[in-house]
This record gives C-alpha cells, sequence and structure tokens, in this order.
C-alpha cells in the first residue's frame, strides 16, 4: 500500500498545491514536505489554517459591495 503524500494531503483538503501553501506561509516548499514527515501536528495547523483564510476571503470576495448613497 502507498503511503500518502504531502501534496495528496494538500489536495485532499482542497489546496492548489504545496507550492501555493508554502508561498502562502513564506516558507519553502521542502520545508513543508519536511514537517509532514517529521513535524506532522505543525503540518495540519498550517493546512487547516489556509484552508480557513482562503474560505474567508471566498466569502469576502461573494460578499455584495455596500453602496452609500449621497
Amino acid at each position: 500500500m502507498q503511503e500518502i503524500t504531502a501534496s495528496q494531503t494538500v489536495k485532499a483538503h482542497g489546496l492548489k498545491s504545496t507550492r501555493y501553501v508554502a508561498e502562502k506561509i513564506g516558507k519553502h516548499e521542502i520545508t513543508l514536505i519536511n514537517w509532514f514527515k517529521n513535524n506532522r501536528k505543525l503540518f495540519d495547523i498550517v493546512i487547516l489554517g489556509c484552508v480557513q483564510s482562503d474560505l474567508q476571503l471566498q466569502q469576502h470576495d461573494c460578499q455584495p459591495a455596500e453602496h452609500s448613497e449621497s
């Protein structure tokens, strides 16, 4: 049985790629992969944070713009 990879985990959470996550958090992609292998709790927290951040951005983009009447 093949083990799941960092990339597969990222995509399973609806994120684009490990590169996308790495750029979002300001780290190298290899750092993210090393966290997946050696510090899984940190990796999971980062992924969940990125998912939450993307959801908030989507919600903000979907809200109608407020118009003030002059």
